[in-house]
């Protein structure tokens, strides 16, 4: 996976649109959290300071940098402001639900989304204009026993036949049933956390609201610049899921069997990704 990511939004009849999207991979989020460990000032606000003060976790306080600079990162990358627009300048504030808020009068309109896991964070910056968002999640046999324990009925099926059409194209490097199983497990799930955080809601609704109906994989040849986009390799896969309830969106999630890492992104259905090109 890449560590920074610009992408155009391409819409039917209107206007194209931009993102960012930042990862920081295991070796660079300790490289880069020791930094900020050392001097948080030269990366959070005075009002971020301060509620990072309170922080005793060590896990916590990662999560938290980690997470802040992906999301300032993005945000600066997606308006080529770097040289006007510090780190510190930058505020990202909760929502009355706890969704993040970007504050800076040379950032009007534009939000982000942001996740991070064990190892792993990241976050996507985008227009008002055109709702995005980001979930991260890695392999990790409890959380996948919890998450099949939340599948629908419907989402079984889901995956029943997700297994029975596809399983040929990624059965050698997933090897066995259970494993294929928890790699779906783990699509279906970043799928529901990404459109909840789209809707604004978060998991504080009923899980069923958010019914994964579809799930298919994307073939590298048909889709060679979303593959390319995200640096996937043999071991890459890209999938795509529908939801029952909420029509108008899609997820995209990039599934990379060697990191063992599943990233999704939601946006409106009608809407395409591709990288944007270089400057």
């Amino acid at each position: 996976m890449t560590n920074g990511l610009k992408m155009t939004v391409i819409r039917t009849n209107d206007d194209n649109q931009s993102a960012c999207c930042v990862l920081l991979s295991e070796a660079s989020w300790l490289e880069r959290y020791r930094d900020y460990a050392n001097d948080p000032t030269s990366l959070l606000s005075e009002s971020e300071l301060h509620y990072f003060s309170f922080f005793k976790s060590e896990r916590r306080k990662q999560s938290y940098l980690m997470g802040r600079l992906c999301a300032k990162q993005a945000c600066l990358n997606l308006v080529s402001i770097e040289k006007d627009c510090s780190f510190s300048s930058i505020e990202i504030k909760k929502g009355v639900f706890n969704f993040p808020v970007v504050v800076h009068p040379l950032l009007p309109n534009i939000q982000v989304s942001i996740s991070h896991v064990n190892g792993s964070a990241c976050a996507i910056a985008f227009s008002e204009r055109h709702p995005m968002s980001i979930d991260v999640e890695l392999l990790d046999d409890k959380r996948c026993r919890t998450m099949e324990k939340k599948l629908e009925d419907g989402e079984l099926d889901c995956r029943e036949s997700f297994f029975s059409a596809d399983h040929h194209r990624v059965s050698r490097y997933i090897k066995t049933r259970a494993e294929f199983n928890s790699y779906f497990n783990l699509v279906n799930w970043t799928a529901k956390e990404s459109l909840s955080k789209v809707l604004r809601t978060g998991l504080m609704c009923p899980t069923h609201l958010y019914e994964v109906t579809s799930c298919k994989v994307l073939l590298k040849e048909d889709f060679i610049e979303i593959y390319d986009a995200f640096d996937l390799e043999e071991r890459g896969f890209v999938f795509v899921s529908l939801f029952k309830h909420f029509s108008q969106y899609k997820v995209i999630s990039f599934l990379d069997i060697k990191l063992g890492q599943v990233i999704s992104i939601c946006l409106p259905r009608q809407s395409k990704l591709k990288k944007a090109l270089s400057d």
